[in-house]
């Protein structure tokens, strides 16, 4: 305590003073407690306990290691790598809880725009004032094929190479579909279009039992479950982009801060890794 002894003295005579009953008795030369002051000792240990918890607490709380989040986003990213993102985050913060909810874009949008997720990763920017937006990541689109395909021995994928190719699309209602398509048309490329689906991993999964080959995000191409197919890159003009979305009116938080300094450092590296 680095008290000597005639303050720690002092400090008992206060204290017995003000508690009304003798705490410690003197017998040759050593302090004894008194029955008292054992139950009262007793009595006072939850109470620091509980110093001791709001302390932890206090300190979790400054270094952002306390919380809980709600994170939502696209497949795209919700299922490729939003997960290890949202571990390695909590990794570092053994408190902190996070919720992912895995959205189509119309849905994900009207979470953020309600206020009822701390961030969320959309591929379409929101216009409105309830919604903060900014772009997290851009890279090229990614042509995915089966091994052995003859546009696998090709470095970057053009649109003419797949003319006439069978063809594997997004669902119609999809952001990403709707991009795709409008390359197509704008190189005037025809392709045969006969297979849709709703997600990205299950086009690649059409591709790998050989029912065409598809364009996906370069998120769902470097996936460890594509490692079995042969992705390279498409080249043109039109990128694909992720956006961040933070509601403007969620109640501010530094861990919620910290999460989203993380994702911006992440897509960063991711950004740089996939070129």
């Amino acid at each position: 305590m680095n008290l000597s002894q005639p303050a720690v003295s002092k400090l008992i005579t206060m204290l017995e003073a003000r508690l009304g009953f003798v705490l410690f008795r003197r017998e040759h030369q050593r302090l004894v407690p008194t029955a008292e002051a054992r139950v009262f000792y007793e009595a006072t240990k939850s109470v620091f306990g509980q110093f001791n918890r709001l302390e932890h607490l206090a300190s979790n709380l400054k270094r952002a290691g306390f919380g809980h989040l709600v994170v939502a986003g696209v497949p795209t990213a919700g299922l490729s790598v939003l997960p290890a993102m949202i571990s390695q985050f909590q990794a570092e913060r053994q408190d902190v809880s996070v919720s992912l909810q895995v959205q189509n874009t119309p849905k994900l949008i009207d979470l953020a725009i309600s206020q009822q997720i701390d961030a969320a990763v959309s591929v379409l920017p929101v216009d409105d004032p309830a919604v903060s937006s900014e772009n997290l990541f851009r890279g090229r689109w990614a042509c995915v094929l089966p091994p052995g395909h003859r546009l696998a021995r090709k470095d970057v994928i053009l649109p003419a190479d797949l003319a006439g190719e069978p063809f594997i699309s997004l669902g119609d209602e999809d952001r990403m579909r709707h991009l795709i398509d409008d390359i197509f048309a704008m190189e005037g490329v025809a392709r045969i279009l006969r297979t849709s689906t709703q997600l990205s991993m299950a086009a690649c999964e059409f591709v790998r039992v050989g029912a065409g080959v598809t364009l996906v995000d370069p998120l769902t191409a470097a996936a460890p479950t594509n490692a079995d197919l042969v992705a390279r890159p498409f080249d043109h003009p039109v990128q694909f982009e992720l956006t961040l979305l933070t509601p403007s009116a969620r109640p501010p938080s530094a861990v919620r801060d910290e999460f989203i300094a993380h994702l911006r450092r992440e897509f960063a590296a991711l950004a740089r890794k996939l070129g």
